[in-house]
């Protein structure tokens, strides 16, 4: 389907994309919900400073930019045991993944999430399902969890909301061939 007026030319999808977070699962996350792409900020040095005498006195002055923090929202999934007749779930499921990794933490400088989360890759796929983008978040760090709420009234999924803070991203984009070419690839001092 060509996209306006351009024959070779279709329209990035949001519900086309793939989220892996290899310390949770070695596949990609197929229950995830939504994720932010990430985004960076410039914050102004020296907004609202006034000089007397001149004509424009605020002049800005942009500080380097900083990464923001994503968001990663997961359909909370088990699986049910085959073995057990009475219809009797495992705790295998997400939740008892995530608890476990908190159990299993030591924070301080060097926390167990920071040694762990080596990457979280975001990628943006066309209609055949080839990635188009891939967006890897380096030294992740999951800074908050919510398992969500439980409510009588409703039938809907329930949620896990994934808070991430990062040092940096790594931007590689696909041509239609599939070669990859990577546009932002920081240097990461270890």
């Amino acid at each position: 389907m060509s996209f306006w007026t351009q024959q070779n030319l279709d329209p990035k999808m949001k519900h086309r994309f793939r989220v892996t977070i290899p310390d949770i699962s070695d596949k990609f996350a197929w229950y995830a919900k939504t994720v932010d792409k990430p985004s960076f900020k410039f914050s102004p040095q020296n907004e609202n400073e006034l000089y007397l005498g001149e004509v424009f006195p605020d002049t800005k002055i942009l500080t380097n930019p900083s990464w923001q923090n994503i968001n990663i929202t997961l359909v909370d999934v088990y699986s049910a045991d085959p073995e057990n007749s009475t219809n009797s779930t495992t705790t295998i499921d997400l939740t008892t993944s995530l608890v476990k990794l908190l159990q299993e933490a030591n924070y301080g400088t060097n926390s167990y999430f920071e040694r762990t989360f080596q990457e979280v890759r975001i990628e943006q796929l066309d209609s055949n399902g080839k990635p188009l983008e891939l967006w890897t978040l380096v030294s992740p760090i999951l800074i908050d969890v919510n398992f969500g709420n439980l409510d009588y009234s409703s039938s809907e999924f329930i949620e896990i909301k994934l808070t991430w803070s990062y040092s940096t991203v790594k931007y590689t984009m696909y041509d239609s061939k599939g070669k990859q070419t990577d546009i932002l690839s920081p240097a990461i001092q270890q």
